[in-house]
């Protein structure tokens, strides 16, 4: 990991890197009017309180975790499965894995399961070795076929291996059995630990539930019935143009929650928003209910994946298709709906100022930190929250904007809620340990749902095929058919009760719907606290009616997140009748499943119901501990007034034909317009920004006013031959940097977009010029490239240059090549970024591979892993005949 670092040593690399790439002094930026403090932001965050956690077994035993870790050791699973029949299928060669190897490894397995509170009965009913993909499906059939009972199959492998893409497509989408995949080196090998990460995993996909939130410090929200759903898509690799992107969708199915059901599409290559989401949403509703005997009277969904360029036009649609699926179910069901979108990939990080606040051998924030305040969007609510404990480097905090439905949550609450729910992803976590683990369970699980459907190495679902996954149960259904098809039979029990609770001393009450929609039925006690609660007797409000909304195309290109629903929660659920009128229990339940579906052709979702607009953000969070932050956010200040921009068009002339160069790169349309500033008297003094396509700023008006003005431009060629360009330039607007302080102050509310990108060109036209730049990072090449190594200077490669790679790793002199030809670059991201009271610059250190600089022969000796010795052929060849 050439990357790698603590975060006290990421902090002053970025402290670094601002200096020696001359950030500070851009002259450009300074020609506007626009300042960058050199100092990192500090703000002040807040460290959650650690959910406590209840498991199960005679005990009862309960868990506080300590810095995102909790000890298990004299604890059960709250909902162990018995495990009667098994299987266990080698795929590891008979010399490195042993048969006595498999007999130590079953007999360790058994006794930490037992401990576990999940036995594993008996001896596995088949043991065979195999070799190959082409083995697992013909073998997965016969197990299926010979043993009608069986649970699950254990599978070793040998290391990274196709079979295991094939394990996971045969069990989970063709036959539906649960597999649970280990590597030979850790059966020849047992240590308790790894054992027990084994029975976390098998136990969650068998049906049970490893442990629960303590239901005296669950969160509100859960007092009435909720359904959680993530989405994700997963697309093909960087340049296959032909297999299709994957959707999934996936729903819990308790109220704990820890059961989830998933479902997935496949759809257009490298489509954004997920097509038949309605569909999807539908399937996941009916099994809910079905599960549950509930309705669900609030949505609270997950989104990943989404860009901040995207983010509109994915909550425009997919909300929309939200709504449909709960309309399809039953006229006038509008549940609330809680939109959030979870960013991992951003730039941001956290440092803490106090050393005793450090954790860990990296150095890193506690987990259960969050910061809402100072480095945050000035209106919209989004939040920033460390999840778990750094494993090893410096930690990124996955960022979170929430769209709340009517009547939403304060923002401690919401971020508590998320918090508390982190420790349940146990079960989906890649090395399976008792920790927490980096986001939310439902915006993960259909990252593997995905993974699996599609499969990294090619196979997985292929056509319009639509598979709906149960992970935590052994089935899986094609489709689901209609609530009014198969009424779901239920005993008189509440699915929603942890066991413990139903007690002899339980009732049933009737709850009623609140704000966001109906109630249901619930047990309570009187000596322990019920899931869910009574909700008191509302009066339907009178929505007021909205008109349909109207979003231009400026405000689609917004950079920063910019956009958030208000729905209305009311008018879904069951309504319960006035007291003394209600029908008795037995009707009441009979009511609440004879559901009415709606007819797809007969859907109708009026436009005016869902209407899109920037809520304000609610009161900051209070809970937790205080601690004190630095980010790597740069505070920007600029003078205000006006710019000028400018729309540039550059046509190649070709004796007397023109050529539009809209496809040119931008590194040369740039030495384009740097030629034409600086031979054209036009200019004068001024220092215009330039975007490397369309657009152009200047502080101060060009003297030729609202006129289009062609230029010509000539440059040297490679050869004697001139090149001959054609600039045209025309002044579109003046835009304000002045609203930007405006907005910042809270004088306007919205922040309006042109003025965030001219100020993103303005300060990204230094780098650009002096570094090669990829998406918005900046790099620079090594200096020095021998073989396959290159050396790097003090401060990383590139520092000679203005330090624009500047990233290099403190201390380190020498970086293996990649191979194929490949190279490590070092550089810096960029980008501007709204905050509550300031602009703010946000740069990170970065990395990236590029094809090193070399003679084409030795390029491919690298591709193929060929010895250059072998290229070096006594004859006498010319060059085009070796690569040959």
């Amino acid at each position: 990991l050439v990357t790698a670092r603590n975060a006290p040593d990421r902090e002053k690399e970025i402290s670094a890197l601002v200096r020696r790439a001359e950030i500070v002094h851009d002259p450009f930026a300074q020609e506007f009017g626009i300042s960058i403090n050199s100092n990192m932001t500090e703000v002040k965050g807040r460290v959650l309180n650690a959910p406590k956690l209840l498991y199960g077994g005679r005990t009862k035993a309960t868990a506080l975790p300590n810095q995102g870790v909790w000890d298990m050791r004299g604890k059960q699973f709250h909902t162990g499965i018995e495990v009667k029949t098994w299987a266990i299928a080698c795929f590891a060669q008979q010399n490195h894995v042993k048969e006595n190897d498999l007999r130590n490894f079953t007999g360790h397995l058994q006794k930490i399961s037992a401990d576990a509170g999940m036995p594993i009965q008996g001896q596995p009913c088949f043991c065979k070795y195999a070799v190959g993909v082409d083995q697992v499906e013909p073998m997965f059939k016969y197990l299926k076929q010979n043993f009608p009972g069986l649970q699950l199959v254990c599978v070793v492998l040998p290391g990274k291996t196709p079979v295991y893409a094939e394990v996971k497509r045969v069990g989970d989408t063709v036959l539906g059995i649960a597999t649970q995949c280990v590597q030979a080196k850790n059966v020849t090998k047992t240590t308790p630990q790894t054992l027990s990460n084994l029975c976390l995993k098998m136990n969650v996909k068998l049906g049970g539930v490893n442990s629960i939130l303590l239901p005296a410090v669950r969160p509100r929200i859960f007092n009435e019935p909720i359904i959680f759903l993530g989405a994700d898509i997963t697309h093909p690799p960087a340049g296959d143009s032909r297999k299709p992107s994957i959707a999934g969708v996936v729903g819990s199915m308790d109220a704990h929650p820890s059961r989830y059901a998933a479902t997935v599409r496949v759809q257009q290559h490298r489509h954004e928003i997920i097509s038949e989401l309605t569909f999807m949403v539908r399937e996941l509703l009916i099994q809910f209910y079905r599960n549950t005997r509930f309705k669900p009277t609030r949505i609270i969904v997950y989104r990943d994946g989404v860009s901040e360029g995207q983010f509109l036009n994915v909550l425009q649609s997919e909300l929309r298709s939200m709504r449909e699926a709960c309309m399809m179910l039953e006229r006038g069901y509008q549940p609330g709906i809680t939109f959030i979108a979870l960013q991992k990939r951003h730039h941001t990080r956290l440092f803490a100022v106090d050393k005793k606040d450090q954790v860990g051998k990296a150095f890193n924030i506690p987990p259960g930190t969050t910061v809402d305040v100072g480095i945050t969007h000035p209106t919209e609510f989004d939040f920033y929250l460390c999840s778990h404990a750094g494993i090893q480097f410096a930690k990124l905090d996955p960022q979170q904007h929430r769209q709340p439905p009517q009547a939403p949550p304060q923002g401690g609450q919401q971020q508590q809620q998320q918090y508390s729910q982190h420790p349940f992803q146990q079960f989906i976590s890649e090395a399976l340990t008792v920790n927490e683990s980096g986001g939310m369970p439902p915006a993960f699980v259909p990252q593997m749902t995905g993974m699996i459907g599609g499969g990294p190495f090619g196979g997985g679902i292929t056509g319009g095929v639509s598979s709906q996954f149960s992970m935590g149960s052994q089935s899986m259904q094609q489709g689901a058919p209609p609530f009014s098809q198969q009424p779901p039979q239920y005993p008189e029990s509440s699915f929603f009760m942890p066991p413990h609770l139903l007690s002899s001393g339980s009732q049933m009450v009737h709850g009623s719907g609140g704000v966001g929609g109906g109630g249901g039925s619930a047990f309570t006690s009187a000596t322990t606290p019920m899931l869910y609660e009574r909700q008191p007797q509302q009066q339907p409000q009178q929505q007021p009616q909205q008109q349909p909304s109207t979003i231009s195309s400026q405000q689609g290109q917004q950079i920063a997140m910019a956009a958030t629903t208000e729905i209305s929660g009311g008018g879904g659920g069951f309504q319960n009748p006035p007291p003394g009128q209600q029908p008795p229990i037995g009707q009441q339940q009979q009511q609440q499943r004879s559901l009415v579906p709606v007819q797809h052709g007969q859907l109708s979702l009026p436009p005016s119901t869902i209407q899109f607009q920037c809520p304000p953000r609610p009161n900051h969070g209070t809970e937790g501990r205080p601690i004190l932050l630095r980010a790597n956010h740069f505070k920007v200040t600029n003078s205000g007034g006006y710019v000028h921009f400018y729309a540039v068009e550059i046509q190649f002339v070709f004796f007397y034909f023109n050529f539009f160069a809209d496809k040119c790169p931008r590194k040369v349309n740039r030495e384009i317009i740097n030629t034409m500033v600086d031979s054209c008297k036009l200019f004068n003094n001024f220092k215009p920004v330039y975007d490397g396509k369309k657009n152009l700023y200047t502080k101060e008006a060009l003297p030729f006013g609202q006129e289009r003005v062609e230029l010509d431009v000539v440059m040297p060629g490679d050869s004697a031959v001139d090149r001959k360009f054609r600039v045209a330039l025309k002044l579109v607007s003046r835009v304000s940097l002045q609203a930007l302080e405006d907005a910042m102050a809270g004088r306007i509310r919205q922040i309006p977009p042109e003025s965030v990108q001219a100020m993103d060109v303005i300060l990204r036209h230094l780098p650009s010029m002096k570094y090669t730049p990829v998406g918005r990072s900046f790099f620079s090449s090594p200096p020095v490239a021998l073989g396959a190594q290159h050396i790097t200077v003090s401060g990383g490669p590139g520092g000679g240059g203005g330090g624009g790679g500047g990233g290099g790793p403190q201390g380190v002199d020498k970086l293996g090549g990649l191979g194929g030809g490949r190279e490590v670059w070092f550089g810096f991201h960029q980008s501007v970024r709204p905050s509550q009271w300031k602009m703010m610059l946000n740069i990170d250190v970065s990395a990236t591979a590029f094809y090193r600089k070399m003679p084409v022969i030795n390029f491919m000796a690298e591709v193929l892993e060929l010895p250059m010795q072998a290229l070096n052929d006594r004859r006498n060849l010319s060059d085009p005949q070796r690569v040959k």
